[in-house]
């Protein structure tokens, strides 16, 4: 079995490796030292063993080393496996900070696109001597320079969570930047009809684009996305509040003022939010996951005179419902089973009635008052014999979340 030196002498019989990618062939070896100290600490045991007795090696390995009897090359070689990439690591720490001067950060990354090339080497040398003690050279190159942007900017390095990955792409020669998302839960009610929820081209703003706005500009986002659990019809106000996370992405600023953003977004007279708060990207999933119980106010002209609106009673427990004709150009056209928890009633006239719904999650309303031609079933017009039309509809409260009422 070979130690140390030998196999060391071996890999430096065929190939110069410069300081690092030597002292990498056994960075597991002892600690508290870098690969570039290892690796000359290590050729100069080969030098001093060299000139006491001559052996094969690539007379290159020793530039820089002054023999009492022999003369090296004043030439500086090329490794053979990082062709000296690691004398330009300053100048990749000067390229990175100058592209991190726009953005406020608190912790970083460092990501490694490797070139093939430097990869196949690297394997070549390896097979020579084993790959016991060895380190990567995309380890190295990641540590090495995130050493020297911790000690330039006094910001944090961390693995698990960065405010910003530095992606040096060696094979293109360029760096790239990650920036995470920042995320603001909170809660909006629509105070007017006739906005969507989400962008859609058709409409000039929505609850997301007046929501957003004043965050993008404060926090110099790149772009946004909205998660909300659920969602109102467009023709549908929301006064209860839906929680929403608002995910603004590629942020050049990461601090806000929470209190500032909600005055502005309030200013509208359309929206309306309410406890703000910064939050990680874990909040997305459980506000898409909530399943709400949803109170409704609904007024709804009838044909005909009303003569037994008790009998809307009938709606309550499971309703079926097929995909309604008005969204099946976007849904897939499946049966679902909603339950109906409760239902009052308020006379306006003879052919016009105020309900109060509680229904589950993901009813259909206006389809449970008109039936949409039998696709609802039962649905009021239905139980009454009497054709019905939503004339408005707004969402007024929420049921169970998380263990509270709304």
């Amino acid at each position: 079995m070979f130690g140390v030196i030998e196999k060391a002498k071996k890999v430096m019989a065929s190939y110069y490796l410069c300081d690092n990618c030597l002292g990498r062939l056994f960075a597991l070896l002892l600690t508290g030292m870098s690969n570039r100290e290892r690796g000359a600490a290590i050729r100069k045991v080969i030098a001093m063993e060299y000139e006491a007795k001559r052996f094969k090696i690539k007379r290159e390995n020793f530039y820089g080393i002054k023999f009492r009897k022999k003369r090296t090359s004043v030439k500086k070689p090329q490794c053979y496996v990082c062709k000296n990439i690691f004398d330009s690591i300053d100048k990749y720490v000067e390229d990175a900070l100058s592209i991190l001067k726009p953005y406020q950060f608190s912790t970083f990354l460092v990501g490694i696109k490797m070139c093939d090339e430097i990869v196949m080497r690297e394997e070549q040398v390896l097979r020579t001597c084993g790959k016991s003690y060895a380190e990567d050279i995309k380890s190295e190159l990641s540590r090495e320079i995130g050493k020297r942007i911790e000690l330039r900017t006094s910001k944090a390095y961390d693995k698990d969570m960065p405010d910003i990955t530095i992606i040096f792409d060696l094979e293109h020669n360029k760096i790239e930047l990650d920036v995470r998302s920042i995320f603001i839960y909170g809660e909006y009610s629509k105070l007017v009809r006739g906005i969507p929820q989400t962008k859609w081209d058709k409409y000039e703003e929505s609850v997301e684009d007046i929501i957003a706005k004043p965050f993008i500009k404060a926090l110099k986002g790149k772009g946004h996305v909205f998660h909300a659990a659920g969602r109102e019809d467009i023709d549908a106000r929301c006064l209860a509040y839906r929680p929403f996370v608002l995910e603004i992405k590629g942020p050049k600023k990461r601090r806000v003022d929470i209190e500032s953003m909600a005055k502005e977004i309030n200013k509208s007279g359309k929206v309306l939010v309410r406890n703000l708060k910064l939050t990680e990207r874990s909040k997305v999933r459980a506000v898409k996951k909530m399943a709400m119980d949803k109170i409704y106010r609904v007024v709804v002209s009838f044909r005909d005179r009303v003569k037994n609106i008790a009998s809307v009673k009938g709606i309550l427990g499971i309703v079926e419902q097929r995909t309604p004709r008005r969204v099946l150009h976007r849904r897939k056209d499946i049966k679902r089973y909603k339950k109906i928890k409760s239902i009052k009633w308020k006379k306006v006239n003879d052919k016009k009635y105020i309900f109060e719904i509680c229904a589950e999650s993901g009813t259909y309303i206006k389809e449970l008052v008109n039936g949409d031609n039998g696709r609802t079933k039962p649905s009021i017009a239905y139980l009454l014999n009497n054709p019905a039309k939503v004339e408005s509809l707004d969402v007024i409260g929420f049921g169970e979340k998380d263990g509270k009422k709304e």
